[in-house]
């Protein structure tokens, strides 16, 4: 809709326009979200059973053309990639961080990304809503750095863009049994 059809214009013109200009900026926001230029999984494991390890491995044999980084406190190589120990420690900011850390640390983790300049966290990790200090530590650094928020407890992102590199599912991926119509074309960051 744009400003000179909207009903609401003979009333205040200034409002239509801040009302465009906030849809357009949340749509953009959500680009980080949709499809990020890169990603790095916070709590990335070795053990091939963590989440971390299957995020991480579904990203990059999805084909992800973004750079990809893994974060693991005890460092190494994780799928071919060198894991950094910290979000701070990256080269540069990711535009999203996956994290599969403890529910305990998801507070202490959303806050550090904020401060490198990550703009969009997938909370993956489970128990939090049962802990009023986590959740509030969380929303906290989201609203203080301004990034999105998908999840907590929650299996991904999925955008339906075939344009979209594909990143799927452990139980319903490229080479796997599930036809195309019981899949979505594209997944993103599922265990």
């Amino acid at each position: 809709m744009t400003t000179s059809s909207c009903a609401c214009c003979a009333a205040s013109r200034s409002a239509c326009y801040r009302r465009d200009r906030e849809r357009v900026a949340d749509v953009a926001s959500l680009r980080r979200v949709l499809c990020p230029t890169s990603v790095a999984v916070v709590g990335a494991s070795h053990r091939e059973s963590a989440v971390g390890n299957a995020m991480l491995r579904n990203i990059i044999q999805g084909g992800n053309t973004g750079t990809i980084y893994a974060v693991n406190r005890r460092r190494g190589d994780i799928h071919g990639l060198t894991a950094f120990r910290s979000v701070a420690d990256l080269p540069e900011p990711p535009e999203m961080a996956v994290l599969c850390v403890p529910a305990e640390s998801i507070s202490e983790v959303a806050e550090e990304c904020g401060r490198r300049g990550v703009r969009a966290l997938v909370v993956v990790a489970a128990g939090i809503t049962g802990k009023p200090a986590v959740v509030d530590g969380l929303l906290t650094a989201v609203r203080r750095w301004g990034m999105r928020l998908v999840g907590p407890n929650c299996l991904g992102v999925v955008n339906s863009d075939p344009a979209m590199p594909r990143t799927c599912s452990t139980n319903c991926g490229p080479r796997s049994s599930c036809s195309a119509r019981d899949r979505p074309s594209r997944w993103i960051w599922t265990p």
